[in-house]
């Protein structure tokens, strides 16, 4: 989705509260060329729900606010709520 959107201002950051060898090591191993970050307070105050690797996606606009925040959410769910944004 950053390629697709990132020249109408989408970023993307992905935050992780796993250890930062292993959030580097997926970095890596994915090719992610936006920034990963360790930040296990951010992660649970979107109900972390417990144990385990699990999507967080937050979706925050041009004013700063969060706009969406969910587990697991498919390209089509983000993109619902990401064009609109965009377009504003």
């Amino acid at each position: 989705m950053w390629q697709t959107y990132g020249d109408q201002g989408l970023a993307v950051l992905a935050i992780s509260n796993q250890n930062i060898p292993t959030i580097l090591g997926f970095g890596d191993d994915q090719g992610s060329t936006f920034p990963l970050i360790h930040e296990a307070a951010t992660y649970e105050a979107y109900e972390d729900p417990g144990p385990g690797n699990y999507a967080l996606e937050i979706v925050i606009d041009r004013d700063g606010n969060v706009a969406f925040a969910a587990h697991g959410s498919t390209v089509p769910e983000l993109e619902d709520v990401i064009v609109p944004l965009l377009a504003e």
